[in-house]
């Protein structure tokens, strides 16, 4: 919304008349200029809020997306079997690390996005709690480390050569580690992206400040346009009067 287009440079400078040395013209522009000015700072405060609550929202989009990437791969592995080869296996976990470190990523980008501040926590639980699916449990963490993925730097890391060895040498194990993981970060990510968790929750939050916004906006179009009625109806009879004060001074009435 451009308010300074609707209020015209009115505002920001005194109109003094042609026809007269009075400043009575100018004075009546004065008079509504700090009112002018104040729904200019409005509005830009506002649209302020506009950008940084669609920027969150548009981010959150994408974490929610990946977060459901994570799942699906999280699933893959727990529904691996005795029958899927060891490239199969390989591929399903290549597969949630790719997906897991993405969105770990993206959470960790949209919790630095200024903005509400309820929704930038939530961004940051959102990558705890993952980090904390992989991590937490000792036995769950050792015995990933132990067929060659470690959790590092915030993202999952895989020892190709270690884990080959694991395959070949127990590929029932790994397929069985992998289950457990998987079945973790399943649980993870369904509490996240559930209505409730902290991604459903803080969509729904910026989508009802969205609209917020988007009413205050409307509302300060309109003050804005009343506004600038009343400055064309002054300083139009300010011009009136001073053009019929000119002319009965040159005696054409």
């Amino acid at each position: 919304m451009n308010i300074t287009n609707l209020f015209g440079s009115g505002f920001s400078t005194s109109w003094k008349s042609p026809f007269s040395s009075s400043s009575g013209a100018s004075e009546s522009v004065k008079e509504l200029s700090p009112l002018a000015l104040a729904v200019q700072r409005a509005d830009k405060r506002i649209q302020t809020e506009v950008d940084a609550n669609t920027a969150q929202l548009s981010s959150f989009g994408k974490l929610k997306s990946a977060v459901s990437d994570v799942q699906i791969a999280a699933k893959a592995l727990t529904d691996l079997s005795g029958n899927d080869s060891g490239a199969a296996v390989k591929t399903a976990l290549g597969n949630l690390v790719s997906a897991f470190n993405a969105t770990s990523g993206i959470a960790k980008a949209t919790a630095a996005l200024p903005g509400a501040t309820d929704a930038s926590q939530s961004a940051h639980r959102v990558a705890r709690d993952l980090h904390h699916a992989v991590s937490d449990d000792s036995q769950i963490s050792n015995a990933f480390k132990e067929i060659g993925v470690k959790f590092h730097a915030d993202s999952l890391q895989v020892d190709v050569k270690k884990l080959d060895a694991a395959l070949m040498a127990d590929p029932d194990r790994v397929r069985a580690v992998l289950a457990e993981v998987g079945q973790q970060i399943h649980t993870t990510t369904s509490a996240e992206l559930d209505a409730s968790g902290n991604l459903g929750g803080s969509l729904n939050s910026l989508s009802q400040l969205a609209k917020v916004l988007e009413s205050q906006q409307s509302a300060l179009q309109s003050a804005a346009q009343a506004t600038s009625a009343l400055q064309s109806h002054r300083v139009n009879g300010n011009r009136i009067a001073a053009y019929q004060s000119h002319a009965q001074s040159a005696g054409v009435y």
